[in-house]
Parts: structure tokens; C-alpha cells; sequence
């Protein structure tokens, strides 16, 4: 894939990502938290069902950790409830910024561990600002800024 696709690719999943907390707030009063879930679990399997047919594409499982492809099965649903609950209990706009910062700093953090790739000045940085810029963001003058719907 070259690198303008990537880049389109990359843009569209922020700019669906961003659009799915407004719909997931117009969309609460017609459906419910788990119905909203499962509609676009459903949705999304059949997409992916047709993409692997329209290209033809075959589907193995010998040369996989069966443990891996369990992890990987399940935390995607869970991303999606546990997205979609703090979306409705907080502010989208947080819901939002922190899936994405917790992504990056797991992303560093699961490369050093599991994969021993060597922290560096700039990924220590990274880190370090990442924590920093979510602190200010959830929390920029007071603890009364974070809405967590109770």
C-alpha cells in the first residue's frame, strides 16, 4: 500500500471515529447502549464478509496463536462497549481524545514490553507528553471538569 492510501485510510478512520460519537448520542434515544453494539458488530461482519469475497481472499488460521487470535477476537468488542459507554457518560470530545492517547501510549508501551523494542529519548518523550497533554485535558483547572455521569 503506498503511502497516500495509507494516509486516506488512516484520515477516514479518525474522521468515522470523530462521527461515531454524534451518532451514538442521536442515536440513544431510538436504541439502547447493546443494541447500538450489536447493529454495528452485525454491519461490520457483513462488510468484512463481502470484502473477503469480492476479492477473493482465502482465510487461514494454521500459522496463528490461538491464544493471540482469542485476545484479538475479544478486544475489539469490548473497545467498541466500553467506547460507545463512555461516550454517553462523558463528554465526547474526552471520550474521544483519550482513546486515542491511551491507544499511542499503549503502543509504546506494548512495543518495549513485548516486543523489546529499546526506549528511546523520543519515545520517553512521548510518553511523558502524552500522559501530560491527557492530565490537561480531562483535568485542565479543576476535578469538576470531568463529567463522569453520575
Amino acid at each position: 500500500m503506498n503511502k497516500t492510501k495509507g494516509f486516506l485510510s488512516l484520515l477516514t478512520a479518525g474522521f468515522l471515529f470523530g462521527f461515531f460519537g454524534i451518532l451514538v448520542r442521536l442515536l440513544n434515544s431510538q436504541l439502547s447502549n447493546y443494541q447500538q453494539i450489536l447493529f454495528r458488530s452485525v454491519v461490520g461482519f457483513v462488510l468484512a464478509s463481502l470484502i473477503i469475497i469480492l476479492f477473493k481472499r482465502k482465510i487461514s488460521f494454521k500459522n496463528i496463536s490461538l491464544i493471540n487470535l482469542f485476545f484479538f477476537a475479544v478486544s475489539l468488542p469490548l473497545t467498541i462497549i466500553f467506547y460507545t459507554l463512555s461516550i454517553l457518560k462523558t463528554k465526547i470530545i474526552l471520550a474521544v481524545a483519550t482513546l486515542y492517547l491511551g491507544s499511542i501510549l499503549f503502543s509504546l508501551l506494548s512495543g518495549i514490553l513485548f516486543f523489546k523494542e529499546k526506549l528511546t529519548v523520543k519515545k520517553g518523550l512521548a510518553i511523558i507528553s502524552s500522559i501530560i497533554a491527557l492530565y490537561y485535558f480531562t483535568i485542565p483547572f479543576s476535578l469538576t471538569n470531568i463529567n463522569i455521569g453520575l
